[in-house]
């Protein structure tokens, strides 16, 4: 270390303002670390070390560090942006084969191997070619002996150093938050257990949760704390599940993008909201307390329980829980309809009501009409202002509702025969569809029959219709339409339906539109299970037409049955009507009697009035939109990118699909998380489902909740000669 090598340095380091990569070659081969830093201020020429103190450079830690020498050559021949053991981690992992080529190349093969078992734990470890798998190895057993309880003496011989484990676990969470790098970890994940079957064994054992319940890179790990907290929901051990429930949020395998364990993890959630909504829930016995209570926030137990219908097909070690909350969904049914249906009288209820509310309705708004929209699916809608709750007409029958909601009513009428109920508005049959639109258009009203085949033109023609002022209404029958003809009828279904009225509401705000009011005729009552119904006998009298849910006639008996007279809604009408008490229905021919309306329940008669506006569009809303993608694509993999604006909801789950001519060409579903910022997502295509290779295909970004599509855009592709991809 004298004066003239100290010279020679800053010599030589300033020859390297023009020879860079030579002079920092020559300086790593003496032992000499040029960092980043150093690189940048010598480029500012602000004072470099080298330069300004060649003395304090030669004896700075970094002038004589073998340890920070091997990272700067592995930095070098892996041409990381910057050496760290993540980084050099997951590049060997994934790249396995031109990793080891780059490192023999530069012979730095040992000094690798050594570098990464050093950090990680390793004692024997071996050549480079058996590394991975050590490594790998290590990385598990590292983050299961940090992370549980277990006694993994048998597996002393395998496991890394112990100072190590709490490297080992902190990799496996970098893996796993890394998106690049997920499908690698999956399989990974997968051969390691395959190697050491024996660790499924060890957690599949009878062992408190708390024992396991903080590992989170095995599967099987998981696999094991689902069946428990489904043991425990459907034994009624809430707390206990609980506590499960909350050490695993948002853990790696159950998130929705990795195609794993999300079904199973979100059953159990939504069932443990349901089971604890219903634990807590203290029905009142007076009628407007019921009311009040279930449109306050009761409605949210049949809100829960659609969830759950929503997702059972796709879960898949869940399996005591369901029954569980069948039979609790069915007696909460019972419980609140039975004080309901006694307590029930069109005069005592205190609240709007459905007749006439197409009165209320202002200049320039857009009427959205959906055939049975229960009460709670109105909350499904974005963008909403307020939903407030109706008393709906009895019988709760479509074209007794429609007709009761019409404006300018002076007089409406019913009457009935064996064929059914007509019913009369001024003296005018209002029985169909057709008499209801001639009625509205009679009275200065747009009138569309059906919202799903709506168009972009014929929105454009609502929006300036609606900017001038005029009162624009659209029917649709699609709920109705699923329950009363679907064999194995499914809520499952109807989230679909909100999802394209959202997404018609969502162009015409655009197109400015400047309030869109969503109503409905009637709810409907849905039975978890078609065998549960409870038939009771039909009433005495000249009885006209019996339903499941209600029966008409003169001089009727009611029996055991509620009778009740419908003039108390300022309806004519000479007929007696006669209601099943609770869930019960009358014995009659036809199909399943799992979705039924007609009669008295909360489901039934409480309906919902909707507004979204355009002030409401900009106020909490996700907005997502696909900000950076191909135009064109040569592989079946491809990574694309989401921005997201969201001021109130946090982050949510979107759904990525791509199709052509409209199929679905993707291997797997592929979802991202979003809240405000961008994320990544990686889109896999299968070849085998496309059919033109040189083609156009679409992707789509959908809100996974509500179905509600949030941004599309068509990308170029030309497979023929295409690479694997990322």
């Amino acid at each position: 270390r004298k004066r003239e090598d100290a010279d020679w340095l800053r010599e030589y380091w300033l020859i390297g303002l023009t020879y860079e990569e030579v002079a920092e070659d020559v300086l790593t081969d003496i032992g000499y670390t040029v960092t980043h830093k150093e690189r940048k201020r010598l480029r500012e020429n602000d004072g470099n070390e080298i330069v300004n103190k060649p003395y304090a450079a030669l004896e700075s830690k970094d002038g004589n560090n073998p340890e920070k020498t091997d990272h700067f050559r592995i930095e070098k021949a892996l041409d990381l942006d910057e050496f760290t053991y993540q980084q050099a981690t997951l590049k060997f992992i994934k790249d396995t084969e031109s990793t080891i080529e780059s490192l023999e190349d530069s012979n730095l093969t040992e000094d690798f191997v050594r570098t990464l078992s050093g950090h990680y734990g390793l004692s024997n470890a071996t050549d480079i070619s058996e590394f991975k798998e050590e490594l790998i190895d290590a990385l598990f057993l590292g983050e299961l002996a940090e992370k549980s309880e277990l006694d993994l003496s048998s597996y002393s011989n395998i496991l890394p150093e112990e100072q190590a484990w709490s490297k080992c676990a902190q990799m496996i969470q970098d893996w796993q938050e890394n998106y690049r790098y997920q499908e690698v970890f999956k399989q990974s994940e997968k051969e390691f257990r395959k190697r050491y079957p024996g660790v499924e064994d060890l957690v599949s054992k009878d062992i408190d949760a708390e024992t396991i319940w903080n590992v989170k890179g095995i599967k099987a790990v998981d696999e094991i704390l689902i069946k428990k907290t489904d043991d425990l929901l459907a034994e009624n051990r809430y707390k206990e599940a609980s506590k499960i429930l909350d050490k695993r949020d948002g853990i790696f395998w159950s998130l929705k993008h990795t195609n794993t364990h999300g079904p199973d993890w979100q059953y159990l959630e939504i069932s443990r909201k349901l089971i604890t909504g219903l634990e807590e829930l203290n029905i009142g016995s007076e009628l407007q307390s019921i009311i009040d209570e279930y449109s306050d926030s009761v409605w949210e137990i049949d809100r829960l329980y659609r969830k759950t219908s929503e997702i059972i097909d796709d879960v898949e070690f869940v399996r005591e829980t369901p029954s569980s909350i069948r039979y609790a969904y069915k007696k909460y049914l019972r419980d609140i309809n039975d004080k309901f249906s006694e307590e029930f009288s069109p005069e005592d209820a205190e609240m709007d009501e459905q007749l006439s509310i197409l009165d209320s309705v202002e200049d320039g708004s857009v009427v959205f009409i959906l055939d049975a929209l229960r009460y709670e699916l109105a909350y499904d809608f974005e963008k909403i202002d307020e939903v407030k709750p109706l008393l709906g007409v009895l019988p709760s029958k479509t074209n007794v509702g429609m007709a009761s909601m019409l404006p300018d009513i002076d007089e409406l009428s019913i009457k009935g025969s064996e064929d059914g109920l007509q019913v009369k508005i001024n003296d005018s049959t209002m029985d169909s569809k057709s008499d209801r639109i001639s009625y509205l258009e009679d009275r200065g009203w747009d009138v569309y029959s059906n919202l799903e085949k709506l168009n972009t033109e014929d929105l454009e023609e609502i929006a300036e219709k609606a900017r001038s002022g005029n009162k624009v209404l659209i029917y649709s029958q699609s709920i109705d339409l699923l329950g009363e003809n679907l064999e194995n009828i499914s809520l499952s279904h109807f989230n679909n339906v909100i999802g394209k009225a959202q997404s018609k509401a969502d162009k015409l705000l655009r197109k400015g539109v400047e309030q869109i009011v969503v109503t409905t005729d009637h709810g409907f009552l849905y039975k978890p299970d078609e065998s549960e119904s409870e038939p009771v006998d039909k009433p005495e009298g000249n009885l006209l037409k019996c339903g499941p849910r209600y029966a008409f006639g003169t001089d009727l008996d009611a029996g055991n049955n509620i009778q009740i007279d419908i003039t108390e809604y300022d309806i004519k009408t000479d007929l007696d009507f006669v209601f099943p008490k609770s869930l019960g229905i009358f014995s009659t021919p036809g199909r399943g009697r799992r979705f039924l309306h007609g009669g008295i329940s909360v489901q039934e008669l409480i309906t919902p009035y909707a507004v979204l506006s355009d002030d409401s569009r900009t106020s909490g809303r996700l907005k997502v939109a696909i900000s950076d993608a191909p135009d064109e694509v040569g592989s079946p993999q491809f990574q694309i990118e989401l921005e997201g604006t969201q001021s109130k909801l946090g982050e949510k789950v979107v759904r990525i699909e791509a199709t052509q001519y409209g199929n679905k060409i993707t291997k797997d579903d592929v979802y991202s998380s979003i809240g405000s910022g961008t994320s990544k997502a990686i889109i896999n295509l299968d070849t085998s489902s496309i059919e033109n290779q040189t083609g156009k295909i679409k992707l789509a970004v959908f809100d996974d909740e509500t179905n509600v599509r949030l941004d599309s855009k068509e990308i170029d592709i030309n497979l023929l000669y295409g690479g694997d991809g990322l």
